[in-house]
Formats: structure tokens, C-alpha cells, sequence
């Protein structure tokens, strides 16, 4: 488990199972990674599991820069910024995302908070 991802991990470790009793989503994704190891030969795949290039998301180089920065990027590097300040407008037209994001007030900044905002934007 990557330090990088301890926020997801420990968000996970606080979402109950909804099949399991006593379990956590942190829990059963432990198990399944463990039952089900990961072959990985491509990055995207179709619906008829063909190998679909990289270029075909349409990610421009800036797009890959920032989207890299920020997943390698430590908790104590993230601090109090909001996933907006990371991405640029582009990123979240490419992903066809034209709502306004609600604004996060500066001492709610959590991963889980932002997370919230993103799916209150595209309901």
C-alpha cells in the first residue's frame, strides 16, 4: 500500500461494508487484491477488451503534467489545497465537466470534503 494513497486508504477504513458485517471497503478491497492478483498488460481497454492507446483520452502534455504532479504529490505537499488548484479549467472541460465546482471554505479542505464537492457538481 502506497503512502501516497494513506488518505484514500484511511477514508476507505471508515466506509462500513455494505455486504459485510464488521467489515470496512478498506478491509474488502485488501482481501480481493490479495484473492485476485493484478496482471495489467494495458492501461485502457475496450468494450471488447482491446487495447485502446493513451492518446485516445485526450489528455493534452500540461493535462499529464498536472495529473502526475498530483498524484505523486505527499499529504504534507497537498496541505489545505483544493483539487482546483491542481488542475487546470481544461482538465475539467476535457472530462466534460462545465458545472462550476461548489467552493470549498479554507478550513474544510479534506480529501473527503472535496470529493463531496465533485460529486455535488455533477448531479
Amino acid at each position: 500500500m502506497s503512502t501516497k494513497s494513506k488518505c484514500t486508504w484511511d477514508l476507505y477504513k471508515s466506509i462500513p461494508s455494505r455486504n459485510n458485517e464488521g467489515k470496512t471497503v478498506f478491509t474488502e478491497t485488501v482481501e480481493f487484491n490479495e484473492k485476485h492478483k493484478a496482471n495489467s498488460m494495458a492501461r485502457l481497454v475496450d468494450s471488447r477488451r482491446a487495447k485502446v492507446p493513451v492518446t485516445s483520452m485526450g489528455f493534452s502534455m500540461q493535462d499529464r503534467i498536472e495529473l502526475l504532479k498530483l498524484s505523486s504529490a505527499d499529504e504534507d505537499v497537498l496541505g489545505a489545497s483544493c483539487i482546483t488548484d491542481w488542475l487546470s479549467p481544461a482538465f475539467y472541460e476535457l472530462l466534460g465537466m462545465h458545472r462550476t465546482i461548489p467552493p470549498i471554505t479554507p478550513h474544510d479542505k479534506s480529501l473527503r470534503v472535496q470529493f463531496e464537492a465533485l460529486i455535488k457538481a455533477f448531479k
